[in-house]
């Protein structure tokens, strides 16, 4: 059963190698997203975009791929209305109820985009410290050791383009 299988994760350590983003110019101004080295073995993620006009609604296509022989889709090929998703509301699908057990603590405390809609300001994900975040994975399943790419495209209500990001990476086991 899945919830044994989330109960017996342990922590395994992503690395990012490598932030690309996109941002339409109609809907973000002075946008910037880098991994930034700070020392030798440590780099934090920084994001920052000006809204120019309030984002009522967003819809958010995540892929995400895993190096084989070329990146090959793996697993999350999903679209989703991101307002609900921030403000909590559940599913039936169990795959995004535990995609958002991951990634909305990551939100509450690395992010200002931890609420639901409207969006408008500045927005921004802060100085994020890879080294301090740990990947639940389960053994065999999820998350194992490898490469890793996710492509995620932002799109307003009316099919509107916001923007995207390509984020990719490696998922290591922790040492025990």
């Amino acid at each position: 059963m899945l919830s044994d299988e989330i109960q017996a994760w342990k922590n395994n350590f992503f690395i990012p190698t490598r932030l690309e983003c996109d941002a339409s110019p109609e809907w973000f101004s002075n946008y910037t997203c880098n991994i930034k080295p700070v020392s030798r073995t440590r780099k934090i993620i920084i994001a920052r975009a000006e809204i120019r006009k309030p984002i009522n609604k967003i819809f958010v296509k995540i892929q995400v791929f895993k190096r084989f022989s070329g990146w090959q889709p793996y697993l999350i090929n999903h679209l989703f209305e991101a307002c609900a998703f921030l403000g909590g509301k559940k599913t039936s699908n169990i795959l995004y109820n535990n995609f958002y057990k991951i990634i909305k603590p990551l939100f509450d405390k690395y992010t200002n985009i931890n609420h639901e809609c409207p969006y408008n300001g500045t927005v921004e994900l802060y100085e994020v410290d890879y080294n301090k975040i740990d990947i639940p994975t389960a053994k065999g399943t999820i998350f194992p050791s490898g490469y890793y790419k996710a492509v995620g495209k932002i799109y307003e209500a009316n099919n509107s383009y916001i923007g995207s990001a390509v984020f990719q990476g490696i998922v290591k086991e922790t040492q025990t």
